[in-house]
């Protein structure tokens, strides 16, 4: 399978799942496959993958994050310690390995965009985020101790700018939303809670 349909594999079993919730248990997915990376508690991942539309659901109690638009950057990056022979075990079980390089596939682009979320209903039970991984630690120190609701990476591809055609992402929720825009393009320089320049419609 490639990696191009099993990213749309991922986000269509999520994005019909209408109660994201209480998604806190531990990853017990195998080392270095895709699924491996997805931090504990987290409720919706849209990955590298454009034109999907989440809305209409109910989101919640989850101690990472609600939901998630990110790159394939940010999964590669969890793979640095995976050497060319597990991977080469996760291919022969049929399992697809997190490859540190999307380059590889010119056919696949790594970057979200024509993204839309509105209309969800997004809650937290939890009054802290987990600390069990780095994004937990992140939410600690530069969201004041907040889970957020959602959460974009700001990723771009080489030449790209934020919220350029190929990387539209639109927001559309009530204003009580936690939003985070992580800029990890520019490794966190930017990173901000303001939701601002991502209210448009697609």
């Amino acid at each position: 399978m490639s990696k191009k349909y099993f990213f749309w594999i991922i986000v269509i079993v999520l994005a019909v799942v209408y109660t994201p919730k209480n998604n806190n248990l531990p990853n017990f997915a195998v080392k270095g496959s895709i699924v491996s990376a997805t931090p504990l508690g987290t409720g919706i991942i849209i990955l590298a993958t454009k034109d999907v539309s989440v809305h209409d659901n109910t989101v919640k109690d989850h101690k990472t994050l609600n939901l998630a638009i990110v790159s394939y950057d940010i999964f590669s990056q969890e793979n640095q310690e995976v050497s060319d022979e597990n991977q080469q075990e996760l291919l022969e079980r049929g399992i697809q390995p997190i490859l540190p390089d999307a380059s590889i596939d010119p056919n696949y682009n790594p970057y979200p965009g024509d993204i839309e979320i509105k209309n969800n209903s997004f809650s937290n039970r939890f009054l802290l985020p987990t600390f069990s991984n780095e994004f937990g630690l992140l939410w600690g120190l530069k969201n004041k101790l907040r889970i957020p609701d959602i959460a974009y990476d700001g990723i771009l591809a080489d030449g790209g700018s934020l919220q350029d055609e190929n990387h539209l992402i639109c927001i559309n929720e009530s204003d009580d939303v936690n939003f985070l825009f992580l800029d990890g393009e520019n490794d966190l320089d930017g990173f901000s809670n303001d939701i601002g320049q991502f209210k448009c419609s697609l």
